[in-house]
């Protein structure tokens, strides 16, 4: 009796294991689908979808941006079969609709949504250094952020130049091919600019509905001091709104702060989450030569991707600039121009500029135009101009009325 039950049980489990293996029983019609909901990115974008039916099978939709491998075929009903369903590009709204799978007067539904898209857009463009009169331009980059694209998606970009300083400036055309739904492209320069002055700078495509951008920069006569705080790349980026990271600090034989070796896993870091403890009085000097701000002085300044941040909650800080040695003993006039950026949830502050050493600036104060929000800011653009400015002239930064700003592409040239 024993052994008659043993082997009753595994009668059992092999005919469950045959049943596990196919789609169903073929004692009736079967019409299975792997999955009743595909949800799509909005860039184009494929899913795998398993069909498993007995006799003909086919897909039927109304949706023009669903495509299929295969939208009909014939099953035994025990074999599966993998077709693929792409969803293409989205560049409006989120979006939904469905397809239908039939066979042997069966119907299954599956919905199908692709999330919100936005047509190709360039960001805010820029140079990957300053332009001065009678400097080959070999080298320095116009870098132009893009958007909504998508892997595969072929550009060609067109460059022209105009304004006071637009002669002897080439860019020839560049053909991209995109790896990405977003990046960044870069144009190189040719030439050599003949006058100083103001630089239009526009980048356009083949492509009728994707609008060109427009730099709006200057040649200058003589750079004197130039910083855009490009080695610095830590910390979360406040004035964009992203997180960043930065390293795990260890100390130097004189207590200071500097990057381990090797460098290990980075810590994240939130929008409003510094990149470095206080530059210039917790990091080592080695770790400033490294950012190019040994020349820098300051006080609760800190690092960001592409800036410094100075202040804290509780406290203002400030930052001054190396002297303008290059000047050596002359006595003359300078242009300064700087971007700002006023914390998001302050308002009302204002960027208050002084002169150490020889020269008097046209502006003493600016008032950030920034309003109170709760993440992300925006730069701001400030220029004025020092008379009588020399080798040992130098400018120093701080605010009123609020705690902390940043500031970034910082340059002094020859009025």
């Amino acid at each position: 009796m024993k052994r008659y039950s043993i082997f009753k049980c595994a009668v059992f489990m092999m005919t469950l294991l045959s049943l596990l293996g196919a789609c169903s029983d073929n004692s009736e019609t079967v019409l299975l689908g792997s999955d009743d909901q595909l949800r799509f990115s909005s860039s184009e974008t494929s899913k795998k979808f398993t069909v498993c039916a007995t006799g003909e099978w086919k897909i039927t939709t109304d949706a023009p941006w669903l495509s299929f491998s295969k939208r009909s075929g014939e099953g035994d009903g025990q074999t599966r079969e993998q077709i693929v369903v792409t969803a293409a590009r989205n560049t409006s709204s989120a979006r939904q609709a469905s397809f239908h799978l039939s066979a042997g007067g069966k119907t299954l539904v599956v919905n199908c949504e692709q999330e919100e898209g936005r047509p190709f857009a360039f960001g805010a463009i820029g140079l990957s250094a300053s332009l001065q009169v009678g400097t080959s331009v070999a080298g320095i980059m116009l870098n132009i952020p893009y958007e909504y694209g998508y892997k595969g998606m072929k550009l060609t970009l067109h460059t022209a130049f105009s304004g006071e300083g637009s002669e002897g400036l080439t860019a020839e055309a560049q053909s991209f091919t995109l790896d990405t739904d977003k990046g960044m492209l870069s144009v190189p320069l040719g030439g050599k600019p003949v006058k100083s002055g103001s630089l239009v700078i526009t980048v356009s495509t083949d492509q009728a509905e994707i609008a060109p951008v427009v730099l709006n920069t200057t040649v200058n006569d003589r750079i004197i001091l130039e910083q855009h705080f490009d080695l610095c790349i830590y910390g979360g980026d406040f004035v964009a709104g992203k997180p960043g990271n930065m390293p795990v600090w260890v100390k130097d034989e004189n207590g200071k702060n500097i990057p381990p070796t090797p460098l290990g896993e980075l810590q994240p870091r939130t929008p409003n989450h510094d990149g470095s403890n206080d530059l210039f009085s917790t990091m080592a000097h080695s770790y400033l030569v490294s950012k190019g701000l040994d020349s820098w002085e300051g006080t609760k300044v800190y690092e960001r991707p592409g800036y410094v941040k100075i202040g804290t909650g509780s406290a203002v800080g400030k930052i001054a600039t190396p002297t303008f040695a290059a000047l050596g003993t002359e006595n003359v006039d300078v242009v300064v121009s700087l971007k700002v950026a006023e914390w998001p949830d302050e308002q009302d502050g204002k960027l208050v500029v002084s002169v150490e050493g020889s020269g008097t600036a046209s502006l003493s104060t600016y008032a950030y135009l920034h309003k109170k929000a709760k993440s992300g800011s925006e730069w701001e653009e400030v220029k004025f101009t020092i008379q009588g400015a020399s080798g040992n002239t130098r400018l120093v930064f701080t605010t009123k009325g609020n705690k902390r700003f940043a500031i970034d592409d910082l340059i002094v040239s020859v009025k």
